[in-house]
């Protein structure tokens, strides 16, 4: 689950404690390693949607 409040986002999992940024990027690492995907990542995977973003026309920076 992803809480938004003003200017902080966290995610809470089953464990029920808030994930901090580096936390959830090695639990994603260890996943994408286990599933035989060494090269993804969150960080590759933010910038890869910002490109097809803006190849779509999308705005080119946030507001």
């Amino acid at each position: 689950m992803i809480c938004m409040a003003p200017r902080k986002t966290s995610i809470r999992s089953s464990w029920v404690h808030a994930f901090r940024p580096e936390t959830l990027g090695n639990l994603y690492r260890d996943q994408c390693r286990a599933a035989g995907l060494p090269h993804c990542t969150l960080q590759g995977i933010r910038r890869g949607q910002a490109t097809a973003i803006a190849h779509a026309g999308g705005p080119s920076s946030r507001s």
